[in-house]
């Protein structure tokens, strides 16, 4: 027999509550707590070594206890809405968990243990002060939904986020994302970015997939091709920067593209010169060798972190690292005066390819 204990109430003595022997501790697997004024965990409620669910949302609490861990079989928990600043490091000993929401809550960090969550099925951050989600989380890999919505310090998202093996619903409404990964898994079917009002530049498959989903599609229209010039007739051949990474570039109608952190060089003319590095080269060679990827371990931590995480896939699927060429649209939102859309290439006979194949229906910049 299983119990699971309903509170909507506020004068429980919750302190003597454990003591009363009329109910079987070891028969409760379920407690709900939800907006009962608690300011902390009731000392009986870790002795209750059964636990499943736990709902203790809509309370005061500041912290969680440190002997959290020792509810073992704990698979559902919902913290929402409380005054949480940070967690114990025994919360990621819970690896039972497959239901997490920490929504509503004061965090500012989510620490590198939580890919011990390894059953974690659905996790909400919303409405945190989140400043990034670290690459850890991607080893989390049975959760299918994920959901950050108004986490206004958040600006940028780990690039492989979106190639979680079982990820198919992800939100990240209302924060201030600047880019977002380019490389999307074919089981992500729902991606929520309304709101991001600093988020000028959606890779390409990512536009296609999603924008019907985001917004209504009708709110997207081409700008009059005889305001633009064709690529073949760029003046710049491509953006290079001494400080190992590019930041951003200045389109010619003056948006701002933010551009994947890890790119340090980046085409867009498809003249026979413009030639991707030997490094970059290399990168790709050892991504398309299994023996090779199974020594990265031997490759400095950052180069190690850059081959493991593509930046971007080109349409032929080979892997781009730090060097692309590339191509941009412009695309006018009702809400947004003008919204960049890029496509990475691996050379560029690539994208001559795509240039010719669609010569007819868009318009390209110089």
């Amino acid at each position: 027999m299983s119990i699971a204990l309903h509170y909507s109430f506020r004068k429980i003595d919750y302190e003597t509550f454990c003591d009363d022997n009329e109910i079987p501790k070891e028969s409760v697997e379920q407690v709900y707590l939800k907006a009962c004024d608690l300011i902390k965990f009731p000392d009986w409620l870790m002795r209750l070594k059964n636990l499943t669910h736990i709902n203790i949302s809509c309370n005061a609490l500041e912290f969680v206890p440190v002997d959290i861990n020792t509810l073992e079989n704990l698979n559902y928990l919902d913290l929402s809405d409380n005054q949480l600043m940070e967690l114990p490091p025994t919360f990621f000993e819970l690896v039972q968990l497959k239901y997490l929401d920490l929504s509503g809550n004061y965090l500012d960090c989510i620490v590198p243990a939580i890919k011990n969550l390894k059953n974690l099925e659905l996790l909400n951050f919303d409405r945190n002060f989140l400043m990034e989600i670290p690459q850890e989380l991607t080893q989390c890999t049975k959760i299918f939904q994920l959901s950050f919505d108004e986490c206004s310090r958040l600006f940028t998202l780990p690039k492989n986020l979106f190639t979680m093996p079982m990820l198919v619903s992800a939100s990240f409404r209302g924060c201030n994302l600047i880019t977002i990964p380019a490389v999307v898994a074919s089981n992500l079917c729902h991606l929520s970015l309304y709101g991001n009002q600093l988020l000028n530049c959606v890779p390409h498959d990512i536009f296609i997939k999603f924008i019907p989903v985001t917004t209504s599609a009708s709110d997207f229209y081409m700008i009059d091709e005889d305001n633009l010039n064709n690529l073949h007739e760029a003046r710049t051949d491509f953006i290079t920067n001494s400080s190992n990474s590019i930041n951003h570039i200045t389109l010619p109608n003056g948006i701002i593209a933010n551009l994947p952190q890890d790119l340090t060089k980046l085409f867009y003319n498809h003249s026979s010169h413009s030639l991707v590095s030997l490094k970059e080269l290399c990168m790709r060679k050892i991504m398309t060798n299994s023996q090779l990827k199974n020594d990265l371990e031997y490759l400095p931590y950052n180069l190690r972190n850059i081959i493991a995480h593509p930046t971007a896939i080109c349409q032929c699927r080979s892997l781009i690292f730090a060097e692309a060429h590339s191509i941009f649209f412009y695309e006018k939102i009702n809400r947004n005066p003008f919204l960049s859309i890029v496509k990475f290439f691996c050379s560029s006979n690539c994208l001559t390819i795509f240039c010719e194949e669609n010569k007819k229906k868009i318009a390209v910049i110089a």
